[in-house]
């Protein structure tokens, strides 16, 4: 751990070397900073990760990206529901059957803790070379995202019960 009194940030880095969980070495890095005033006066915290597993057989999957959330409603109060954040970033996933998704956010995701669901923001999906643009709304609290493929065609999608992990 590192703390910065003058910038009031605090970097966590999650190293791991020689680390095993189920016959499965994982190896590589997370790193996240957290800064408890950014150049909108907001908190935030940036995650930067690059994680490889792999398993006996020698097969591997790893993530590699950034991904920022910012506190944007309710920091100054002691209430957790007037809670916002506005995640951004980009990263790829690449399982180990060898198929990859690469995400990138394009229009902030907001989260509003009052929800179980991101409420809106855009984030594009790649799946190997098929890609879809997930569109969360206009800020309403719904279980709804709508997915436009590269052609232009909308699929309306139910998201799951537990809703989107953040970080």
């Amino acid at each position: 751990h590192e703390f910065d009194v003058d910038a009031m940030t605090m970097t966590v880095t999650q190293t791991y070397e020689g680390f095993t969980f189920n016959d499965v070495t994982v190896e590589g890095q997370n790193t996240i900073v957290r800064t408890s005033e950014n150049e909108n006066g907001n908190p935030q915290s940036v995650k930067t990760m690059d994680i490889t597993m792999t398993w006996l057989d020698g097969e591997t999957a790893s993530r590699v990206g950034t991904k920022t959330r910012e506190w944007v409603a309710g920091f100054d109060t002691r209430e957790w529901g007037d809670n916002i954040y506005e995640i951004t970033g980009n990263w790829t996933t690449t399982f180990k059957n060898g198929t990859v998704i690469s995400a990138t956010i394009t229009n902030a995701l907001v989260r509003e803790m009052a929800c179980r669901y991101i409420v809106s923001g855009i984030i594009e999906l790649t799946k190997n070379d098929v890609t879809c643009t997930l569109d969360f709304g206009d800020g309403t609290c719904d279980n709804i995202a709508i997915c436009t493929d590269a052609d232009g065609v909308e699929t309306e999608i139910t998201l799951r019960k537990r809703g989107w992990k953040n970080q």
